[in-house]
């Protein structure tokens, strides 16, 4: 099945929770997972976290390209984080500069309820 990139907002906080909760929920809704987009990603706050791990009780959340520091909340959210390496441009398809691809993701198998 294939399943859109939701681009995340360049932060996830209060000012916007309510708005990235609807939109996850509908992709989980929609397609049984969600595929977060984190590449222009500054933070995500807890509230957002947790709508993540919310969102795994019943479906695969996927988080690509999360800077350090969101590999970091992800890890305390129980989110497994894998690394693996592109030859493609992430944004145009063609060739890029071997970029490293930071993949975290909660299997709804393994969040708690």
């Amino acid at each position: 099945m294939l399943v859109p990139v939701y681009e995340s907002p360049l932060q996830v906080d209060s000012t916007n929770i309510a708005a990235f909760r609807v939109r996850v929920n509908e992709l989980v809704d929609r397609y049984g997972a969600v595929v977060v987009d984190c590449s222009d990603v500054t933070v995500i706050g807890p509230s957002g976290m947790r709508v993540l791990r919310i969102a795994a009780r019943d479906a695969t959340v996927t988080l690509v390209n999360p800077n350090p520091g969101l590999q970091l909340m992800a890890a305390a959210y129980g989110f497994e984080v894998d690394r693996t390496q592109s030859d493609r441009h992430p944004h145009h398809g063609g060739p890029g500069d071997g970029w490293t691809w930071a993949l975290a993701r909660v299997p709804a198998r393994q969040v708690d309820r």
